[in-house]
This record gives C-alpha cells, structure tokens and sequence, in this order.
C-alpha cells in the first residue's frame, strides 16, 4: 500500500520501545480474558460538542439496516415501556441475579417467516422469527432478566434483532461471532446513552424487570442471516455463566495410526512417507474416519503432504513440546506448501441464473433443470460497476464490484419448468445485475479436516534475524513457500500450529468455507517485499473463516483479507512488528469483515481497510467492524482508504500513535464511536483528499485533546467530519 503521502504528512516515527505501558495505568491483559461487561466512566462533567438531532439519527444507521414493523395486533399482548424502572422492585428475588434461570432448547420454538432448519440451529432469513413460551414459575418475580443465546453471527449487521414479550418489545443486538457460541444480547450503539469508552465500553446488556409473570420471549432477525440455537434466560449479572462456552472436543476417528520420522537415514523424507501412510490407510478405512498422529520429536520433509480426502486429521502427539516438522525441499519445487488440503473444485459447468441476484436473495432459480442436487456451490459473476475515479490509472483498472467467488452449501432443491429452485445456507449479501451474468458452479470440498499442535519450520536459519528483509536461506527453495494451504475445504480447522521461515503465506485459505485458524503463531518469515511476502495468514477468496488467538511477530501482514472474500473474522489476536500494516483488508472488494479484541503494535499502519495501494488495487466492499481492539505504537492505528464504504471503529483503545483514525483517497460512511483516544504524535483524526467525506466522529473521548481543531488534520480537499457528544481532554 503506498502511504508515502501520509508519512510525510504525518511527520511519522515509529515508536521502537518494547512493553509500553498503558497511559491509563492498566497494562494489557495478555491473557486473552473475554470482556464480560461494560466499566462505567464518570464523566458527566467534561465538555460535550452537541450535535443536531437530525444529524444525530443520520448517523445512527448502521450498515445495510432496515426496520421490519412486526405486527402485535392479533396476538394477546400488553407491550410495556422498555425503560428500566427508575426505583428497584420492592420484592425479594427468590433466587440470586447471577442464576441461570432456564434454557430453552431450539426445538421447543415456534417458528414463523422464512427459514431453514440446519443441524445446531434455525437460519432465520428478515423478517421471521422464533417464539418460546415460558413456565409460570421459571422467571422469578423481581428479578433483573438477561438473555443469552447460543447463535452464530458472521455480520454485526446479522445479529439486529427485535425482542418482544408480554413485558418489553425492543431491538438489541446479538454480540456474537461465526464460532456458533453462546453470546449475550446487548443494547445497540445507537440506542447507548451512557460514558463509557474504549475496550471495556460495550453497549448494556439487555437488562428487563420482572414485575410480573413473563409468559413468552420472541426473537425476530431484522436483516437475515442470523442462525439461532438454545436461549439462555439469567439474572442480569450472571454473564459469565451464560456466556461459558463448552471446549471443542477433541478429534475422535474411528481410526488411529501412528507415523514414526523415518529420521537418521540420510533419504529420509517423511512427507513422502507420510503421503505413503495416508494412501494405505485412505485403501483400508474408506468411509471411516482416521486421525493421524505424530508421536516423533522431530521429523524431515522434502516433499509436501497431499490430503485430498475428508475426515482425515494429523495432530501432533510429541510430549510435552509439539513435533518439529522441518521443510527442505527438493531443488526446482517450485512453489509449494509442506501440508496441502485440497478438494477437487469444479465438478460441473457453470449454471446461469434466471436473472441477477438481489440483496440478501437466498432462493436461487437456475435456468435449467439438475439431475442432482449438488452439494456446495460457487457464486461467480463478470466484475461490475464503474471504476472508481482514484483508481481510474491503476494497473488493473478494476470495477467496483469484482472478485465474487463466494462458496454456499446447498440445503434444498426442487425443479419446475424447465428450471431449478435451490435453497442456499446462507444469504447473498450483495446486489449483482442481470448483464454481470452470475452463475453457481458445483464444487467438491473436503470435510471434516484437522491439522493440529505443530511446529513447521522451514530451512532457513537466517530467518530468525530482524531485519525486514530476504533471508540467505539454506534452502533458497523456502522462499516461494507456505506452510498449510487450505483449498475447496469445508471446516478445516488449523490449531495449535507454529510457522517460521516461509517466505509468502504462511497459513493459506482460498476459495474455502467455514475454515478456523485458532491458537496458532506464525513470526519471522524468510522475505518481506511487495507481490505477497511474509504474511501470516491470507485469505483467498475465503467465505465465513474465523481466525481467532493467532500471535504473529516480526512479518510483513499479519492477516491479509483478500480477493472477494467475505463473512471473516480477526478476533483475540496479538499483532506486532511488521514492515506493512498488521492487519490488511487487502483492497480486493472483500466486504462484512470483523476484527475484534485483538492488541496490536508496532507497524506503519495498525488496521487497514482499503488496503492495496489505488496504483495496483483499489476499493473493498462494504461493512468492516473494527471493535474493542488496542492499537498502539502506529504511524496510523486505523485507515479506511480508497473509496471503501461502510466502515465502524467503535470501543477501540488507540494511544500512542502517530494519527489513531484516517480516511484518504473517496473513503467514506465511516463512523468512529465510543473510542477512547490517547496520545497521538500528529493529530487524532486525519482525513486527506477530495472524495474523502462522511465520517461522523461520535461519543469518543479525546484524552489530550480539547477541540475538534485540536483533534483533526484536514488536508487537500477532504471533507471535514462531523463531532457529535464527544468527551474532551478530562483532567
């Protein structure tokens, strides 16, 4: 990404010094503990900028949000003021408010509206909605009542729901994530009156007196997508109990084998070998399921390890450190990776559509009729749209719309005059036209695939330098490599893996779905330059990937989002040293992504969205959440740039940074919400060039700064934000 503009206007140094400490006296909890709940800041007292009220609702939007009117006519309800009491319940609570009080299970919902039944839950399109009804004696009277439920979300947009029962009706937000957990309801942004700012601001839990008999709860998706599960009714403080999450099992196969190095004979090759075991075992257990272990302290790999079919794991066994997998590849390999999962892709041609696919369409009618129904499909469609004015030179000359590669699992099909209706797992959230000819093509992807507790190192001693460039590698061969590559997989799961010394993407995922990289770590790699080096992980036209716990150290990019991919999630990462920004949203049209709760430091950039350079890429898609990260340490902790749309920065910790919040080359709708802000070596805020405009600056409190003009660098034609109830420099 070419900065120079903003290093130079920035005057930016990077701040070298290793284990800064928190301004505000609290040092960064590494390890990793969930925030459960919102600290109250008294600071009623500090000035306050007041905006206009119509300024006020304009900014409360929130991406692609749109309010369904849900009719209570025909049903026997008394709707209440959704406002806490003012005066306590004057009752005895029979039990304490940190009780679970029930857990109603899915299956004993009444659902209504479009739907789909999956296997852990109900997939709720807009407008539909589950109902539960509720035993007398379940909910004690006086009680302060919260909700939880188990649901997956893979937009913020998705969890907007409406909550209605005999007591309240309001909408609130499901704070979750695309790992299918239990996550609380909470208040939304907008509808958040409250002073509190940064990592410990969340919005309020959905907190409701029981004055009297609650006799139903109903659950109604405002946007569609939301996939629902069992609902949790406690006591108001009971938070950490109902958000407790089970641990994942272990990997249970029907088939266990051991693989021993072939170490000290001077041929060994244990990828060979292990390519070996998995084709007689693959011959033996068709159908089953095997887990292959790595009992070894050591093991020595010259060719990769090709896994092309499901239900296949290799999990590390060496105690108590995991196996080293050394990488010394055969000269002339050309680029390769030491583990490789991979589907077959395509299985049959491309199937037009009867016309172009609306927003959030999730019915899809083909122009033709299938003998079968296929499994997964592929979305892909010509590039659309105009070419972004600050892009018109690039190299590529890109549309605003491009890259669509999204990968679905079928749930339904039927067939009717001479054409196909299917039913896809998820909604499409994006508009594509007729004349950009969409078509869905059947893919093959393998399941039920694991690689676990590893340490895969490539020869390259010299790596481990740090200096940000090309090391003089034993095998130079190192260079091209990566570590895993994940492709048409569905569920991969990466865990519990280390990587050093490879040279371009460390951990690899394109064009798969559902893949979970966790509690993995990835540092020095063998080179750093520009066409794709030194990443941790890249994501490659990637549908709904959670990476969550991953440390890099010392690379290029952390995590690169790229190439149409959708529906990912940064979340409780550590970030640090890089030569380029630490985490890149790649300027490839991806779109709905969400970092949160993920520390980072030390780069030119800490968060970038937009991220390619308008020479060589330009514009992401829409919808980026940027939540309750701390940034420090960074020529610029956040920048949206290059006509990207639809971004929120809201409950961040940014101190120490050179600007903590820009906006550059047309990058617009941005909103910067409830941040606490610190130091800065230039200014808060900087928004440079013509097209750059509406940010709207909202309820953040400015540590050090005093004003609006004490806040903002505004440069060479760039709209001026808008500052609305904002909190200035406390004493």
């Amino acid at each position: 990404m070419n900065i120079k503009w903003w290093l130079i206007v920035l005057n930016f140094h990077v701040i070298h010094s290793v284990g800064c400490e928190d301004p505000t006296g609290q040092s960064y909890d590494r390890n990793r503990d969930a925030i459960d709940q919102a600290v109250s800041m008294d600071l009623a007292s500090l000035p306050v900028d007041r905006g206009q009220s119509e300024d006020f609702e304009q900014m409360t939007e929130l991406g692609d949000v749109s309010t369904v009117d849900i009719d209570l006519s025909s049903r026997d309800m008394d709707i209440l003021d959704s406002r806490l009491m003012d005066e306590p319940i004057d009752m005895q609570v029979p039990r304490d408010d940190t009780d679970l009080y029930a857990q109603l299970r899915i299956r004993q919902g009444v659902v209504s509206g479009s739907h789909s039944i999956l296997e852990d839950g109900v997939l709720l399109d807009a407008g539909a909605s589950v109902r539960w009804a509720i035993d007398d004696a379940q909910i004690p009277l006086g009680a302060l009542l919260s909700i939880s439920l188990k649901g997956q979300v893979w937009r913020v947009e998705d969890g907007r729901v409406q909550i209605s029962s005999n007591l309240d009706q309001d909408f609130y937000q499901i704070w979750g994530n695309g790992l299918f957990e239990i996550a609380p309801v909470r208040h939304r942004y907008e509808d958040w009156s409250g002073n509190t700012y940064g990592v410990e601001a969340l919005p309020p839990i959905l907190s409701w007196p029981i004055s009297e008999t609650l006799s139903y709860i109903e659950i109604t998706s405002i946007n569609g997508g939301l996939t629902i599960g069992d609902l949790y009714l406690h006591g108001t403080h009971a938070e950490e109990l109902a958000i407790q999450n089970e641990s994942p099992d272990p990997v249970i196969a029907d088939q266990n084998v051991e693989y021993i190095s072939c170490l000290p004979a001077e041929d060994c090759d244990d990828g060979a070998g292990l390519n070996a075991l998995i084709a007689q075992v693959t011959e033996q257990a068709a159908g089953r399921s095997i887990d292959i272990r790595l009992p070894s302290e050591q093991y020595f790999a010259q060719s990769p390890v090709l896994i092309n079919r499901s239900d296949l794991s290799i999990t590390g066994t060496h105690a108590p450190s995991p196996p080293i997998w050394k990488w010394s590849p055969y000269p002339n390999s050309g680029q390769t990776w030491p583990f490789i999962f991979r589907g077959a892709g395509s299985v049959g041609p491309a199937l037009q559509l009867v016309s172009g696919i609306e927003y959030g369409q999730r019915n899809i009618r083909l122009n033709q009729v299938l003998d079968e129904q296929p499994t997964w499909l592929r979305l892909s469609a010509d590039d659309f749209g105009e070419v972004p004015n600050i892009c018109i030179n690039g190299r590529d000359v890109e549309r605003r719309n491009r890259h669509q590669r999204q990968l679905f699992k079928v749930l339904e099909m039927s067939s009717d005059d001479g054409q196909t209706l299917i039913t896809l797992d998820r909604p499409i959230f994006v508009s594509i036209p007729e004349d950009a000819t969409p078509t869905m093509t059947p893919v093959s992807l393998l399941t039920a695939n694991q690689i676990s507790r590893m340490n895969i190192q490539a020869d390259c001693l010299a790596s481990q330098s740090d200096r940000f460039a090309e090391a003089n590698c034993q095998n130079q061969e190192v260079i091209d490599d990566g570590a895993v590559l994940s492709l048409y997989t569905d569920g991969l799961k990466m865990t519990a893996l280390s990587a050093i010394g490879f040279g371009k993407f460390t951990y690899e995922i394109r064009d798969s779905l559902h893949n979970v990289v966790e509690n993995s770590q990835m540092h020095h790699p063998s080179a750093y330059g520009s066409g794709g080096q030194g990443y941790g992980v890249h994501l490659i036209g990637a549908s709904r990937t959670v990476i969550s716990y991953l440390e890099v150290n010392h690379a290029r990019h952390g995590v690169v989002i790229d190439f149409g991919s959708s529906d990912s999630q940064v979340l409780n990462g550590t970030f640090s040293d890089m030569n380029q920004a630490l985490l890149d949203v790649h300027g490839e049209a991806s779109r709905d992504t969400l970092i949160r709760n993920n520390h980072l430091e030390q780069s030119s950039i800490g968060i970038i969205i937009g991220g390619g350079g308008r020479t060589v890429h330009c514009n992401d898609g829409p919808r980026h959440h940027v939540q309750l990260n701390r940034i420090t340490e960074c020529g610029i902790a956040v920048l949206v740039s290059d006509e990207t749309e639809k971004t929120y920065v809201q409950s961040n910790h940014l101190y120490n940074n050179g600007t903590h919040v820009g906006s550059a080359y047309g990058a617009h709708d941005i909103q910067v919400e409830r941040n606490q802000l610190g130091s800065t070596t230039i200014k808060a805020i900087s928004v440079g060039f013509e097209g750059t405009r509406d940010m709207r600056v909202r309820r953040n409190l400015f540590q050090e700064q005093c004003s609006p003009d004490e806040a903002l660098l505004q440069l060479n034609g760039a709209e001026r934000p808008e500052f609305v109830d904002n909190m200035w420099c406390p004493q």
